[in-house]
């Protein structure tokens, strides 16, 4: 037959990765697929302050620094980066999801802009503003679920 029955009714196809409130990091089932993040058993986080965007490394280097075990369940993917949000100060109060996407350059998986609770970033002077400039932080950043 050259018909395929779709039986997965209840699924997000649509790739969305979201921060919880626990402090995962989680991808849906369509991240999942668009990403192939099966393939993959650890992840390498990043952070770039100027556009306030996550970088998210898939590795399968259980050695590489900074890699964190990427746990398969469901149709879904997660990663604990409680310590991580909370040295950059990425919000996590509430849960924020984004539609992630490649970077040519890198090759990561980036989210964002997203949303700093606080308005000076770890290491930096007490002058130094995230993005150069204080003002809208907490109003600019992800959609909101």
């Amino acid at each position: 037959m050259r018909f395929e029955r779709f039986e997965l009714a209840g699924r997000s196809f649509t790739p969305k990765v979201t921060i919880s409130k626990s402090g995962h990091i989680n991808f849906n089932t369509g991240a999942r697929r668009d990403f192939d993040t099966d393939e993959y058993e650890y992840v390498v986080l990043y952070f770039d302050p100027d556009a306030r965007e996550i970088g998210i490394e898939l590795t399968n280097d259980k050695g590489a620094s900074g890699a964190r075990k990427l746990q398969h369940r469901g149709g879904g993917a997660s990663v604990y980066a409680r310590s991580f949000l909370d040295y950059y100060y990425v919000d996590h109060k509430t849960k924020h999801s984004f539609e992630p996407r490649a970077d040519e350059e890198t090759g990561f998986l980036v989210l964002g802009p997203v949303t700093i609770s606080k308005r000076r970033l770890r290491g930096g002077s007490e002058g130094e503003q995230l993005g150069g400039t204080a003002g809208g932080l907490a109003d600019e950043g992800s959609q909101q679920e």
